[in-house]
């Protein structure tokens, strides 16, 4: 990692979308589960319209990604998805569990990358884990997918399925369910999560079966220097893990001057390259896997490595608007 590259470079060129603050499922491993009532919420047409616009009028901005909630709940994601991938100079993103692809197969295929978000291996692992949804729904909403997609090969998105796991999961029957319709399955281990409370921040175990971690003096945090995440209420927020442990850092109507400008997100900055990158205590993207219990897990899976489309990515990879670039397997 080049921190000093970092530290020059400094300019807004991610915008994580928060369309759609509501979700269809309740996932034990969420944040969204630590936060009581749940966020919900809708972006509006004047706040989409007034980013959208000014993304388009950027000259930095490369990618956009709509995440936090499910997007395809927004009730107008269709016409809201034709306007942002049209005549576009940016990669665009769509994060979504595929539980309502079904009606909106068409909007899914403008995006220059699909992250698909699943867990579970049949009816029982996946419901167990995905509370609220449906595995068949599910299922065959991916298939659909893979149908398009092949039908229409030059032009369709990159699709990636996000495999978190801990000790328990079961790698090979996932990987033999799912990676016949993706092009690729990342596998990452699943964290704990930080949970805020008054300004303090600690650390809550979403399983027992969680493998070990310890805080690490090696990842490096890049927030905010290149992304902010922006809220359905226009909101601005610096890193997905923050997203709801303050409000104070800036509205939509001027991104570049809240990532220029804004004191919280200066400070954050300094606060980084005063401590050589590192990121903020007890947040979760700090802690580093234990290095045998990893290896172990990616060695028991070599042939998935060779033969199927994984990747054993321990937080080694990279995802920029749609482009997934594969790592290193090796620890």
């Amino acid at each position: 990692m080049n921190y000093e590259n970092i530290i020059d470079n400094v300019q807004l060129k991610n915008i994580y979308l928060g369309m759609s603050e509501n979700c269809n499922a309740s996932c034990s491993f969420c944040y969204r589960e630590f936060y009581t009532p749940k966020p919900k919420g809708f972006m509006s047409e004047g706040i989409f319209t007034s980013i959208l616009r000014q993304i388009r009028e950027s000259n930095t901005i490369e990618s956009v990604s709509l995440t936090v909630g499910e997007p395809t709940l927004h009730p107008q994601f269709d016409a809201f998805s034709k306007e942002l991938n049209r005549d576009k100079t940016y990669k665009t993103t769509v994060v979504t569990n595929m539980s309502m692809a079904h009606k909106h197969i068409d909007s899914l295929m403008g995006y220059d990358g699909i992250v698909m978000s699943i867990e579970g291996h049949d009816k029982e692992s996946y419901e167990n884990l995905r509370k609220g949804l449906k595995w068949e729904r599910v299922r065959e909403n991916v298939k659909m997918l893979d149908k398009y997609v092949k039908a229409n090969s030059k032009t369709s998105p990159l699709r990636k399925i996000n495999f978190i796991v801990d000790k328990a999961s079961k790698v090979k029957e996932f990987v033999n369910v799912w990676s016949d319709y993706t092009d690729i399955i990342m596998i990452d281990p699943m964290l704990p999560h930080t949970f805020w409370k008054e300004g303090k921040n600690e650390l809550k175990k979403t399983s027992e079966n969680l493998f070990s971690f310890s805080k690490s003096n090696k990842i490096v945090c890049t927030e905010p220097f290149y992304r902010l995440g922006v809220l359905a209420d226009g909101s601005v927020k610096p890193c997905g893990t923050r997203m709801y442990e303050q409000k104070d850092y800036g509205n939509y109507s001027n991104l570049q001057d809240v990532f220029n400008e804004q004191k919280n997100i200066l400070w954050l900055r300094n606060y980084r390259e005063k401590n050589k990158m590192l990121g903020c205590k007890n947040c979760r993207h700090s802690l580093e896997v234990d290095t045998n219990e990893w290896q172990n897990l990616v060695d028991e899976h070599k042939d998935l490595i060779l033969n199927k489309n994984v990747v054993f990515a321990k937080g080694l990879m990279e995802v920029n608007g749609g482009t997934w670039e594969k790592q290193n397997n090796a620890v």
